[in-house]
């Protein structure tokens, strides 16, 4: 019996590279819009905690009885991009409060709701934060 030991052909091997180079390709395509996804949840994870710091600044107000604070001018954090640089694009999110006022049949329980808008793709896009507070 003669012993036959055959390698790949350059066929086979072209075939190979072409379906790896697919894989490859479809791969990237995924990281690329993760790193989107990752984006806009970044944003709204900002836009919570900016609401939820403007909501205790105006919790602690009527607490005390004061004036309601001024909305802050907050700039977003764009972060970095997919090839690791830092974004240089400015956007501030808009914070507005209703004034907190109480709560309908109830002489010191307040409602406190903060709404913060901002764009993102040419959308916009807001998230709200609502507390009741009672004065003291």
């Amino acid at each position: 019996m003669k012993n036959m030991s055959r390698g790949f052909s350059v066929i086979e091997s072209l075939l190979a590279l072409v379906l790896i180079t697919f894989a490859m390709l479809s791969m990237f395509g995924l990281v690329s819009s993760a790193f989107g996804l990752t984006e806009q949840d970044s944003k709204h994870i900002q836009a919570v905690a900016v609401g939820q710091q403007y909501l205790d600044a105006l919790r602690q107000a009527t607490q005390d009885a004061q004036a309601l604070p001024s909305a802050p001018a907050v700039n977003v954090d764009p972060g970095f991009g997919q090839t690791g640089s830092q974004i240089t694009a400015t956007q501030t999110f808009s914070l507005t409060n209703n004034g907190c006022p109480i709560v309908t049949g109830d002489k010191v329980m307040h409602n406190c709701v903060v709404t913060v808008s901002w764009t993102e793709a040419s959308s916009p896009k807001s998230v709200t934060v609502q507390s009741y507070v009672s004065e003291q």
